[in-house]
């Protein structure tokens, strides 16, 4: 009787063992299964945070580049001050925006871009203030060229100058040059030889324009594939990681 009684108490120790045995490995089970899912939900979150503010990056540099060529056609200084200030407040936009990235790599990489992008900017509205105020410097001195009117094309060229200095053709100016010094008109000649040397200086300003239009439009390009490629590699590590967190519970 009392070996039957030892017997069944080993027996029920033993159950007991096996049972807690079995809680502990669901216990651990369980939470494992937890902390796995809390940490695909944190990663998962932070990525398509990630991918939401690089696609916004890119996106918002796209608009900046559309804006710059309209910056470089501007007539009027005011105009140009106006516009730096759209700008630049559309960089401060986009470094903010940069700067909120989780991925530190990903966040040099775009706000170095952005630095980028801002100085050709600054140099574009720099060459075209430029253009506007040597433009507007040489209106100021279009009544010092009265005496030309009475030259048969006199009228002809101070209305092309009162337009635009900068689009007088150079014919032109060579006529009302030999005009001038035929009469001796030093004041006038020193006018249009100015005109000539900052139509030369201006036209080489247009050229760097051009150059800096097409390096702002090539930089746009550069943040978008920048932008793909962050992207794919943030797509890929969140399957990575899923599919590490599976094998775990398994």
């Amino acid at each position: 009787m009392i070996r039957l009684q030892s017997i069944r108490t080993k027996l029920l120790f033993s159950v007991v063992g096996t049972l807690l045995l079995t809680l502990s490995l669901a216990s651990v089970f369980v939470y494992t299964t937890q902390q796995n899912q809390a940490l695909i939900d944190d990663i998962a979150s932070e990525t398509l945070e990630d991918i939401n503010t690089a696609l916004s990056l890119s996106e918002s540099v796209a608009q900046v580049a559309a804006m710059a060529p309209y910056a470089a056609d501007f007539a009027r200084p005011f105009h140009v001050q106006n516009e730096s200030q759209r700008l630049q407040e559309k960089i401060k936009d986009l470094k903010s925006v940069a700067d909120h990235l989780n991925n530190p790599e990903a966040k040099d990489t775009l706000l170095k871009k952005v630095e980028t992008l801002d100085t050709s900017i600054q140099a574009l509205l720099a060459n075209v203030t430029k253009e506007l105020f040597t433009r507007e410097d040489l209106l100021s001195l279009q009544f010092d060229l009265q005496p030309l009117m009475a030259h048969s094309q006199g009228e002809v060229f101070i209305n092309a100058f009162t337009r635009n200095p900068m689009a007088v053709p150079h014919v032109l100016i060579e006529q009302m040059e030999i005009y001038a010094n035929q009469q001796a008109l030093s004041g006038v000649s020193n006018i249009l030889s100015e005109l000539k040397a900052q139509q030369k200086n201006v036209s080489e300003v247009r050229r760097n324009n051009a150059y800096v239009l097409s390096s702002i439009r090539a930089q746009s390009d550069q943040m978008t594939a920048s932008v793909h490629e962050f992207v794919i590699a943030l797509q890929q590590h969140l399957r990575f990681q899923q599919k590490q967190s599976e094998q775990a519970i398994d």
